[in-house]
């Protein structure tokens, strides 16, 4: 991930959170609840970029507002996205062995 996409998925996350209490947000909210879990997940992708899997569903539905069951299959969606792309960066673990081997 660039810079510059890191720090515009970071901009769109925090403005996300700012505003998941307001209308805005439960308006985006429920747009996100109405998508096949898949789309939602293409919608998210970069934004929980730096979110481990383990985290993601938790993560997801207190950060955007939505209710858990709504939030965990978009949050798998997501996990199959980042396996699909062969990312590296997908748990803890991992993290902290690639930080290891620098």
């Amino acid at each position: 991930m660039t810079y510059a996409l890191w720090h515009a998925a970071t901009a769109k996350y925090l403005k996300a959170r700012r505003e998941a209490a307001t209308p805005t947000g439960i308006e985006y909210a429920a747009r996100l609840a109405a998508m096949p879990p898949d789309d939602a997940a293409r919608e998210l992708y970069n934004m929980f970029a730096l979110c481990f899997d383990e985290d993601l569903k938790e993560d997801t539905s207190c950060d955007l507002q939505l209710p858990y069951t709504v939030a965990a299959p978009i949050a798998e969606a997501i996990i199959c996205l980042r396996t699909q792309r062969g990312e590296k960066l997908s748990s803890r673990k991992n993290w902290h062995e690639i930080q290891n081997q620098e």
